[in-house]
């Protein structure tokens, strides 16, 4: 047990409750990192102010997390310069003339979410604006779209070529190196893939509600009650600029995926090669690819085809597309701050020994094959409480690493690693103060608390059959069996009981 005992909490628990009190998760983390330094330095001002300035410097000095905050930004930026057009909703007129009914729209909507998968946000703002018009149209309920919007978008989680990858891969990373496992960022996300069980749970259960347009519990409201007035931002797809077509929309997105596949896929074959003595397998291909470098690099070109193609069209003529561009990009700011504090929050729990203590306190209570499902409830609170998956990661996977090698080993890794990430996306579905609780109502122009309750029983749903599917699988070793059990879960809870 480490020295600091009970105290290792300190910083999860301030941040966890100044989350709640405040829904501010940059401040709510930014304390939680002080309050560690307090812990370490006792009551001495002068240690006090050295650790406060060692650990500001750890927190932003993190290249990696540099660049994944970057890329959030540019993508930011680039998704600013195609709403401002109407880029958007040009799209939506164009899938006007083949969806002409609500199950067909409901359908395009879902499509289009597993379409966008190389980020969360960009999925939902993308997606939900796009869609919101045509779903309208053909009478589709807005709350319906919000949930599909929602709950899809998460397959960025489970996109090898997504900001997501990037940053699940370099927390596992970080969470292994102590345990000399010898295997890389990408190595560990590839191996948690097949357990990531409330993400692909919920992309399914989607899929069903887009199908039948059934629903568990919760009456829709009247569009004019559950309507933000404007408040989240946005055009509502009235001014749509006269020179913008379609592919003003698709060229830019369609190039950001080319770029990322094919610069993945070269960068780490390249550098395979240089290294001589591994496999040109995928997992290998992969694992050597440098992601968030690639990324970058797509994200700026992407955006300077966008402004290339809109200039020589005369798209948005008179405006400035830098000042557009620095409006998008400044929108994300606040989230690429949170990536930014999660690592502090993450660095300070380590040396405090956060997940030592817990593993130890735990150890007499646990068994290893209910440790899955233990996990994934527990980064789902953490998450509820925060309001931020990614927080709820960093706090959470270097505990599932220490309980993973006390337990039963460096297999039980994977599945640990898949339960960290379901969890804490499963939590952000629960809460109105999240941030893809609150994109997502922007998006569809809906209230945060309406998007929120209209899901919830479904949410709720397929948290319980992610739990299950965790059992199983940890009592059986089986990841198959316990996803069928679970799925089977969620197709007979919304045959029997959705409306």
């Amino acid at each position: 047990m480490n020295g600091y005992s009970f105290y290792s909490l300190i910083p999860a628990v301030t941040t966890i409750v100044i989350s709640v009190a405040t829904h501010n998760v940059s401040l709510a983390l930014a304390l939680g990192i002080f309050s560690g330094v307090l812990v370490i330095s006792g009551t001495a001002a002068a240690v006090i102010y050295e650790k406060t300035i060692h650990y500001a410097i750890a927190t932003f000095a993190d290249a990696e997390r540099v660049e994944i905050s970057l890329f959030v930004m540019l993508i930011g930026g680039l998704l600013e310069i195609m709403s401002a057009s109407g880029a958007y909703y040009m799209l939506a007129d164009t899938l006007a003339r083949r969806l002409d009914d609500a199950k067909k729209s409901r359908l395009a909507t879902w499509l289009i979410g597993v379409f966008i998968f190389f980020d969360d946000y960009a999925n939902v703002l993308i997606a939900g604006s796009s869609m919101r018009k045509i779903n309208i149209i053909n009478r589709a309920s807005i709350a319906q779209v919000g949930y599909i919007v929602d709950i899809v978008s998460e397959i960025a989680s489970v996109a090898i070529i997504s900001t997501w990858a990037a940053y699940e891969g370099s927390i596992m990373l970080e969470s292994s190196l102590k345990f000399n496992l010898g295997k890389g960022s990408m190595e560990l996300l590839i191996a948690s893939l097949p357990y990531h069980f409330y993400t692909y749970l919920g992309i399914f259960f989607a899929f069903l509600t887009a199908y039948s347009g059934k629903w568990l519990g919760t009456r829709f409201e009247t569009e004019g009650a559950c309507s933000d007035g404007g408040k989240n931002g946005g055009n509502d797809g009235d001014e749509i600029d006269a020179q913008v077509r379609t592919r003003h929309f698709l060229t830019p997105i369609l190039s950001l995926i080319a770029f990322a596949f094919g610069g993945l896929f070269a960068s780490g074959y390249i550098r395979l090669k240089c290294k001589g003595d591994e496999a040109a397998t995928l997992i290998n291909i992969l694992s050597n690819a440098p992601t968030i470098e690639v990324l970058l690099v797509s994200a700026i070109a992407a955006t300077l085809i966008c402004v290339y193609m809109m200039k020589k069209d005369g798209v948005l003529a008179g405006r400035s597309y830098f000042k557009i561009f620095l409006v998008g990009k400044l929108g994300m700011s606040h989230a690429a701050l949170i990536i930014m504090l999660s690592n502090g929050l993450a660095k300070i729990s380590a040396d405090l020994g956060t997940g030592t203590y817990i593993t130890s306190i735990a150890g007499g209570f646990v068994t290893a094959w209910a440790l899955p499902a233990i996990i994934f409830f527990a980064s789902c609170l953490i998450t509820v409480a925060t309001g931020f998956s990614w927080s709820s990661m960093a706090i959470m996977m270097p505990v599932a690493y220490q309980m993973a090698i006390a337990h039963a080993g460096a297999s039980l890794i994977p599945i640990l690693s898949g339960a960290v990430v379901s969890g804490a996306i499963s939590g952000a579905h629960l809460v109105p103060y999240s941030d893809k609780s609150v994109m997502t109502a922007a998006a569809c122009k809906i209230t945060a608390v309406y998007h929120v309750k209209t899901q919830f029983l479904n949410v709720l749903c397929a948290i319980a059959a992610s739990i299950i599917g965790y059992l199983i699988a940890g009592a059986t070793a089986s990841y198959l069996l316990g996803f069928a059990a679970a799925a089977a879960i969620i197709g007979a809870v919304h045959y029997l009981f959705a409306k």
